[in-house]
C-alpha cells in the first residue's frame, strides 16, 4: 500500500474521490501529497474584489488547474485572464461602467470555448452584442444562464433559439417583455433541453415555450395569475411528460386552494418546492403531496416555519425515497418515540430543529431517530431560547449545550453543519473532534480580530470552511 501511495497518478486518483476538507488534510501530510492533489484543490476558484493582490497571483500561478471560475466583482488584468486555458465553468456580472471588463471576458470565452460547458452571465442589461455573440459561438456550450438580458435585436434572438437546440440546461432570469415575445413562438424543438428556469410565466403565449421542449425534466417559474392554473396544469401534462421536478411560486393573489390543486394536477414528482408570498400560506398541509408521497425524493419549503413539526413528520414517514428537506421547524414535542421515521435514506435534513429550555428532556428521543439516519450528511439544529428563537447552540451554557449534543457524535458522516451559529473557541474545538468528515459549518465566529484569525486557521487546517460569510472569508485569505 505504501509504495501504491507512492505514485503520483494514483494520489492524483485518489484525489478524485476526496472532499474539499480530506483533500486539504492530505496536502499537508507531504509535499509530494501537496504536488499531486493540487488540481483537485484548484479545480474551482472564487475571485473577489476584496481579495488583496498577493491571493490574486496565486490564482495565476495555479490558473491551469483552475476548471471552474466565478468572478465575483473582481477584473483581472489581461495578461492574468490568458492563463486560464481549460474552464469548463465561468460565472460572471457584468459591469457596464468598466469598458475592459467585457473586453477581457469576450477573451476569456473565445479562449476556453473548447472546453467551456456551463457559463452563467449576471446582470446583462447594457451587455455589448459581442460579449453575448462570444456566448453563443462557444460549442461545447450546453448550460447556459443570462440574467437581467434586454433582448431588442431580432436576428439576436433568432441566433439564441438557435444555440438553445443544443442547451440541456438553460435559465432565462429577467427577460425584458419585448425580447420574450421574440422568443415564445419558436421554430426549433429544444430535444436535449433538460432544465429550464423561466422567471414568469404571464402569459398564455409562454407556455409555447414548454411544448418546445418535449424531455423537459426539471422546471423553475412563478405563475402569474393571468395564466390559469388549468391551463399550466395542461401545458406541463401535455408538453413535458418526463417532467419529474417543479419548482413553483405563487403569485400573490393565488390561495392555498390554488396551489393544492395544481400539486395534485400534476404527474408523480420526485422533486418539489412550494414558494408562497404570503404569511397566511404557513397553514400547508401534507394532503397537498399525498399523490406523490411514493416517489418524492426532495421536498422543500422557502419559508422556514410555513410547515409545522407534525406536518413535517408526516411527510418524513409517509415519503419511503426521501433523501432531502428543507424547511418547516420540528421541536422536541413533536417526536413520537413510537413513530420511527421511514425514510432512512435522508441525507439532508434542512428542517430547523428547535427546543425550549424546558423540553430538554425530549432531546435524546430526538437524536436517536436522527442517528437511524445513516445517509445523514447535513443536519440544521437550534434553540428556542426566550432572546432569540434560533440563539446559538450553547444557549443554555456552554458545557450544558455541548452535553445535549453529545449524541450526535454518532453521526460521524456529517458534512455540513446549520443553521447560522456564534461559534467560540470551545465550540469549534468540539465540532472539530467530533466530526471527521465535517467540511462546512454555518455561522460566524464571535471572537477579537486576533483570536478569531487563529480560529480561522485552526478551522482552515482540519479542512473546515465557514459558510455565508463571504467577507470572513476573505479576510481570513488576505491574512494568510
Amino acid at each position: 500500500m505504501e509504495k501504491a501511495l507512492s505514485i503520483p497518478e494514483i494520489r492524483m486518483h485518489i484525489g478524485r474521490f476526496l472532499s474539499t476538507r480530506d483533500l486539504k488534510s492530505c496536502a499537508v501530510l507531504s509535499r509530494a501529497w501537496a504536488e499531486s492533489l493540487t488540481p483537485w484543490l484548484w479545480w474551482s476558484v472564487t475571485v473577489r474584489s476584496k481579495d488583496n493582490p498577493g491571493f490574486i497571483e496565486t490564482v495565476s500561478k495555479h490558473a491551469g488547474h483552475v476548471r471552474s471560475l466565478c468572478l465575483g466583482g473582481h477584473n483581472l488584468s489581461k495578461k492574468q485572464y490568458v492563463q486560464f486555458q481549460a474552464l469548463k465553468f465561468i460565472k460572471f456580472t457584468n459591469d457596464p461602467t468598466n469598458p475592459s471588463f467585457e473586453d477581457n471576458i469576450i477573451a476569456l470565452i473565445k479562449r476556453n470555448r473548447p472546453t467551456l460547458g456551463y457559463l452563467r452571465a449576471g446582470n446583462c442589461r447594457g451587455m455589448k452584442t459581442e460579449t453575448l455573440r462570444a456566448i453563443l459561438d462557444s460549442p461545447s456550450l450546453k448550460s447556459l444562464s443570462l440574467v437581467n438580458l434586454a433582448l431588442r435585436e431580432k436576428e439576436l434572438a433568432e441566433e439564441l433559439l438557435q444555440t438553445f437546440t443544443r442547451m440541456t440546461r438553460l435559465d432565462i432570469v429577467k427577460l425584458n417583455p419585448s425580447g420574450w415575445s421574440m422568443l415564445c413562438t419558436p421554430t426549433q424543438v429544444f430535444c436535449h433541453l433538460t432544465s429550464l428556469r423561466i422567471t414568469v410565466l404571464e402569459h398564455p403565449d409562454h407556455l409555447g415555450f414548454l411544448k418546445a421542449c418535449p424531455n423537459l425534466r426539471r422546471l423553475i417559474t412563478n405563475l402569474k395569475n393571468t395564466i390559469t392554473r388549468n391551463e399550466f396544469t395542461r401545458a406541463l401534462l401535455a408538453s413535458c411528460p418526463k417532467l419529474h421536478a417543479l419548482y413553483y411560486c405563487h403569485d400573490l393573489d393565488s390561495t392555498i386552494g390554488d396551489m393544492n390543486r395544481l400539486i395534485q394536477g400534476l404527474p408523480p414528482m420526485k422533486y418539489l418546492q412550494v414558494k408562497n408570498l404570503k404569511s397566511s400560506y404557513y397553514v400547508t398541509t401534507p394532503n397537498m403531496f399525498s399523490r406523490h408521497f411514493a416517489t418524492l425524493q426532495v421536498v422543500r419549503f422557502d419559508f422556514l416555519y410555513i410547515c409545522s413539526g407534525q406536518k413535517l413528520l408526516t411527510i418524513l414517514t409517509s415519503c419511503p425515497n426521501l433523501r432531502y428537506i428543507s424547511g418547516g421547524s420540528l421541536r422536541s414535542q413533536d417526536i413520537d418515540p413510537l413513530t420511527p421515521w421511514v425514510c432512512l435514506g435522508l441525507e439532508y435534513f434542512d428542517s430547523r430543529i428547535l427546543w425550549h429550555p424546558e423540553e430538554q428532556a425530549m432531546l435524546p428521543t430526538l437524536w436517536m431517530q436522527l442517528s437511524r439516519l445513516t445517509r445523514l450528511c447535513y443536519l440544521t439544529i437550534g434553540s428556542m431560547a426566550q432572546s432569540s428563537p434560533t440563539s446559538n447552540i450553547t444557549s443554555f451554557g456552554l458545557d450544558e449545550g455541548l452535553k445535549l449534543l453529545e449524541p450526535l457524535k454518532q453521526l460521524a458522516h456529517f458534512e455540513t453543519l446549520g443553521p447560522s451559529l456564534e461559534w467560540h473557541e470551545k465550540e469549534v474545538e468540539w465540532v472539530i473532534q467530533s466530526w471527521p468528515c465535517l467540511c462546512s459549518i454555518h455561522g460566524e465566529i464571535q471572537q477579537d480580530e486576533e483570536e478569531r484569525k487563529d480560529l480561522w486557521k485552526r478551522l482552515n487546517y482540519a479542512g473546515i470552511y465557514l459558510r455565508n460569510h463571504p467577507d470572513d472569508i476573505s479576510d481570513y485569505i488576505n491574512s494568510l
